[in-house]
């Protein structure tokens, strides 16, 4: 009596019947060659410092680990059936950059990753955005906005960075610089081609230029 080839048939068998199949791939999400501009010199600089008008100054360690990355974006569960489910997803390029400062108890994130997003017509807009987030000084920021629409249609809920030529900044002039303001908590984010992050502004409007 032959058991062991039995047993494996009704083993394929219940897999080939209960699983949803392999999630299937729709492409892959490039940053445009503007988007990319903004990572300036991060994949080589070392420290980056900011100072106040008070003065006080930071000094950030570039901690990056993994410049460039792919990031799996998932739009739909087009089966599911039991413990199984089968999905539709991007792969979406990411870089990603970690500033530090161990004796501070600073950790900020820079992140520019290219994203897709599914309208109510079912038409996947696809467009890059900008994140920083991290804690000074007691206070969490999270930046989160578009810089590239890519021609997509954004959907209303999302930031766009805004772009101004000249600005000033406690006394020192940068040209071409792209503003994204989170108006819920008066923060303010500054990136330019040449620094990446220029500076950012808290809620009580503490302002930290790059040095």
């Amino acid at each position: 009596m032959k058991v062991l080839p039995f047993f494996i048939l009704v083993v394929t068998i219940f897999f080939q019947s209960c699983g949803c199949g392999s999630d299937i791939k729709l492409g892959d999400l490039t940053l445009s060659p503007f988007s990319k501009t903004f990572l300036s010199d991060f994949d080589d600089v070392s420290e980056i410092s900011f100072s106040n008008d008070s003065l006080e100054t930071i000094t950030l360690t570039n901690n990056t680990t993994s410049f460039r990355k792919t990031e799996v974006i998932y739009m739909s569960t087009l089966c599911e059936e039991g413990i199984y489910a089968q999905s539709e997803y991007y792969d979406a390029e990411v870089y990603n950059i970690n500033l530090i400062n161990n004796q501070e108890n600073i950790d900020f994130w820079y992140s520019i990753k290219s994203y897709v997003r599914r309208d109510a017509n079912g038409v996947d807009q696809k467009y890059d955005k900008i994140y920083f987030n991290g804690r000074l000084n007691e206070e969490s920021y999270f930046f989160n906005g578009v810089i590239d629409t890519k021609d997509a249609t954004i959907s209303s809920d999302e930031l766009l960075f805004t772009n101004q030529e000249i600005i000033t900044l406690q006394g020192e002039q940068f040209e071409s610089i792209f503003i994204l303001t989170d108006t819920n908590n008066n923060q303010v984010l500054y990136i330019n081609k040449d620094l990446g992050i220029v500076g950012f502004k808290s809620s009580g409007g503490d302002l930290w230029v790059r040095k």
